[in-house]
């Protein structure tokens, strides 16, 4: 609980009041000075500087150690001769609209609603690596600028725009048998465990449980802090307070739904992992949440592509329950997907035998408000198979001529996607400073 809300279990307090977590704990433990600081500032209790609040956005982040085949089928992969696709009927090619644009897909991920793929982005890039163990590098941009892990990067500015309970991003999936996160992440320098969802469903569940006592504790919080401000002589802030807060009802609500879904966790596979990070992300405990959704795995030996076309419509599936879930809460406005994996999977060599270890070819997605749906970058023949093409910053076409080199193109897909949480100029100054974003591939670029 400590680590999960924080001392005192703040994050819970201010879950259950709908109050800020920062300004509950201000305010709890200074309330005379949380009376005299002014409520127009935004920033009660000195919460750390935001550029801009609105902007910022939640992150669930998909990455594997594996390499899945997810770029081998997806929107820019069918527009030339040579290329192996599965023959599965569930994969036949499809056309879909991104943002008014005609594509050809493998058919499942036309099955995502229209809203949906409005917002995906399609980014080819290369991460120039073909190694299981060299993922840590590839999240951090091979040390491009920085030394932190893209999903902690945007954590560390994002979370005080938020105001959530911890900085650090949680690791949602099975415990690695070192009980370290099976992605390796890291923050600041030290290693983050890994969250099993069932855990997380034992600590917060039951009749006793925290979330079935959640409408309690919002009139608890608000006995506490109320009268404080109200004698100290804040009638006016008191009653922004009041304004602002969740009904008792609201609270109880809101602790019931997500004590249902928590308590219908059975296991610690990919859809309960998506239902406890999007627990996490309403209850305000971290800005980033880290897990694993697959699009076939290591799939050398896959005669046929049997396993790559079951891993594509399963994923594509934990994406649409991903969406429903954020809509559920609430957040399909304020929370983003990204998935970025250690490599991609060759398009031609082998046929339909089976994938080897890419280098040249990735396929990273991006998904929420910010972004606008589409194909960022291209594929052409190379090196014996495909690989991703340079990338025009200003239309995102791919191409010779474009300033995005594809050895370029991984800090470019962060840049992008950072930009797209809301991380100011000054902070990407820092982190990308020879890096380029992609303007075609946010909505407000």
């Amino acid at each position: 609980m400590h680590g999960l809300f924080g001392a005192g279990s703040v994050g819970l307090q201010a879950l259950a009041s709908g109050l800020p977590s920062a300004w509950v704990s201000w305010a709890l433990t200074n309330p005379r000075r949380a009376a005299a600081q002014p409520a127009s500032t935004g920033q009660p209790g000195g919460e750390p500087t935001c550029e801009d609040r609105s902007a910022a956005q939640y992150l669930i982040f998909s990455t594997s150690l594996d390499g899945d085949p997810v770029n081998t089928n997806a929107p820019g992969t069918y527009e030339h001769a040579g290329i192996s696709h599965p023959s599965d009927p569930q994969m036949v090619p499809t056309t879909l609209s991104l943002s008014g644009q005609s594509i050809t897909a493998a058919r499942p991920w036309s099955t995502l609603p229209q809203r949906v793929l409005d917002r995906t982005c399609f980014f080819h890039l290369a991460t120039r690596t073909n190694a299981h163990p060299h993922l840590p590098k590839v999240l951090r941009l091979w040390a491009a600028g920085q030394a932190e892990m893209l999903p902690s990067l945007i954590a560390r500015y994002t979370s005080g725009c938020l105001a959530t309970a911890q900085r650090e991003p949680v690791s949602i999936g099975p415990p690695a048998p070192s009980g370290r996160s099976s992605t390796l992440l890291t923050f600041e320098g030290h290693g983050l465990a890994s969250l099993a969802p069932t855990a997380l469903r034992d600590l917060l569940t039951g009749s006793e449980g925290t979330l079935a006592n959640l409408g309690v504790q919002r009139d608890q919080v608000l006995d506490k802090l109320l009268p404080v401000l109200r004698d100290s002589g804040s009638r006016a802030l008191a009653g922004q307070i009041e304004e602002k807060a969740l009904s008792k009802r609201q609270a109880k609500a809101l602790g019931e739904q997500l004590r249902s879904d928590l308590a219908s966790l059975r296991d610690d596979g990919p859809n309960a992992q998506i239902i406890a990070s999007v627990a996490l992300l309403r209850m305000n405990v971290t800005p980033v949440v880290t897990l694993r959704i697959s699009f076939g795995g290591d799939n050398h030996f896959d005669y046929g592509l049997m396993r790559e076309s079951a891993g594509t419509v399963a994923g594509v599936q934990q994406l649409s329950l991903l969406m429903q879930k954020l809509s559920q809460y609430g957040l399909t406005d304020r929370a983003s997907f990204a998935l970025l994996n250690a490599f991609g999977r060759t398009l031609r060599k082998r046929g339909i035998a089976g994938r080897e270890h890419w280098a040249h070819h990735h396929t990273g997605i991006l998904i929420g408000k910010p972004f606008r749906g589409g194909v960022i970058g291209g594929i052409a023949p190379g090196e014996g198979d495909f690989c991703a093409l340079p990338i025009d910053s200003q239309t995102g076409r791919g191409g010779p001529g474009g300033d995005i080199q594809a050895s370029e193109s991984l800090v470019a897909f962060a840049h992008t996607l950072a930009r797209g949480m809301g991380l100011p100029d000054t902070v990407l100054a820092q982190s990308f400073p020879a890096g380029k974003f992609v303007r075609a591939a946010l909505s407000k670029p």
